[in-house]
């Protein structure tokens, strides 16, 4: 018995166990799989994501899990430069191996017991119980879904259909030696300004990363458009690296949440957080910011709601919460997709970018947080108006 019961260890899962037990509760985090352990990602961490970070395990922390960072960026549509923005918001790059290991010891040192290897088969979210592949039920008085993309948590909560994609999008990454890449694509020597490329995925992009002596190498989009999503990032690969390259990698595959967060993370003793509650970013898919945050979130409403009236207040906080500091922004950012990815709206949006430079830095300041898509459209609009 615990005061609350984790599913899911990843940056979501550790953070909030990390910051309850701090807070001198009994907290237990059940993962999968053991750590260190993998996961499909571009290893992007916003500014904002950073900050958030920052001030849960301090500057040594975010200095030591990070492989690299950049205020520098490169967007591109169909391999040609469109605009460099020097100076932007610093962004951080990680290795999820080495990250969401450093996470899970954070809890595990704040005092979460941790247990790996643990499968958890079925959940009982008005009760708080999870029940693993062994038969052993672990019981807290809170249950926390932060078991990713296909949480069970989440199943449990709001049933779907078996295979159901929709608001999910797919993507496939590889870490490539920083020498292979060519660098006439715009670069020369070591890959140190991170680079978005459109038009190369449909209702998607790729990107190249700084990842320590690699480079995160990717393409992601959405599951409906992007079947052929392996055919997509080799033809990539073959284009950005030189050849032989393709044939050395072993690229890892994976869904992510792009659009299909909740309106109402919770029910009963449990609530849903990161990538099990749908939150990465409907237009960036970024989603390790949106993760920290909402374990924020949810650890304050834990520790306000079990001293003042029990499990139920203190799903209904954090509900209040979310709905106050999370969906605003992806409501935005779910409608402004639709005037950036279908059909001629992607070349229009990028050669704005490219006539007015200042555009593109607000561009950045949305993908590092600091600006929302609805601000943006602003500014777009404004300038459009007073330019014509």
């Amino acid at each position: 018995m615990y005061d609350v019961v984790v599913v899911g260890g990843g940056p979501a899962g550790s953070t909030v166990g990390t910051i309850l037990a701090r807070r001198g509760l009994c907290v237990a985090i059940l993962d999968a799989q053991g750590f260190p352990r993998d996961k499909p990602c571009g290893g992007y961490l916003s500014s904002i994501c950073a900050s958030t970070i920052r001030q849960v395990y301090g500057q040594p922390f975010l200095d030591n899990v990070s492989v690299a960072r950049s205020a520098d960026w490169l967007l591109l549509l169909n391999y040609g430069l469109v605009a460099s923005v020097c100076g932007a918001d610093t962004g951080h790059f990680v290795k999820r191996l080495q990250m969401d290991a450093a996470l899970a010891g954070a809890a595990g040192a704040a005092g979460c017991t941790i247990l790996e290897s643990a499968k958890v088969v079925h959940v009982d979210p008005d009760q708080a119980t999870a029940t693993l592949t062994s038969g052993q039920q672990v019981r807290g008085r809170i249950l926390i879904g932060a078991d990713g993309v296909n949480s069970l948590v989440r199943k449990a909560i709001r049933p779907v259909r078996a295979g159901d994609h929709r608001g999910m999008a797919v993507g496939m990454v590889a870490d490539v030696p920083a020498e292979r890449i060519r660098q006439e694509a715009v670069w020369s020597g070591a890959v140190t300004a991170p680079a978005i490329f459109f038009g190369n995925v449909p209702w998607g992009y790729g990107w190249i990363f700084p990842n320590g002596n690699t480079a995160s190498i990717g393409v992601g989009g959405r599951v409906s458009r992007n079947r052929g999503i392996k055919a997509s990032w080799e033809a990539f690969i073959r284009r950005t690296c030189v050849p032989g390259t393709l044939e050395a990698l072993r690229p890892q595959a994976g869904l992510l949440p792009f659009g299909n967060f909740e309106r109402c993370p919770g029910k009963g003793a449990a609530l849903l957080i990161g990538d099990a509650a749908g939150l990465a970013d409907p237009v960036t898919g970024e989603g390790i910011g949106p993760a920290v945050l909402s374990a924020q979130l949810a650890a304050e409403a834990v520790v306000a709601g079990l001293a003042a009236g029990g499990p139920r207040t203190a799903v209904q906080r954090y509900i209040s919460a979310y709905c106050r500091h999370i969906l605003p922004r992806l409501r935005q950012a779910w409608w402004s997709r639709w005037l950036l990815y279908p059909g001629p709206c992607l070349p229009a949006a990028l050669r704005a970018l490219k006539r007015r430079p200042g555009l593109a830095r607000k561009y950045m300041e949305v993908v590092s947080g600091t600006r929302t898509h609805g601000q943006y459209l602003r500014n777009l609009l404004l300038e459009h108006w007073f330019r014509r």
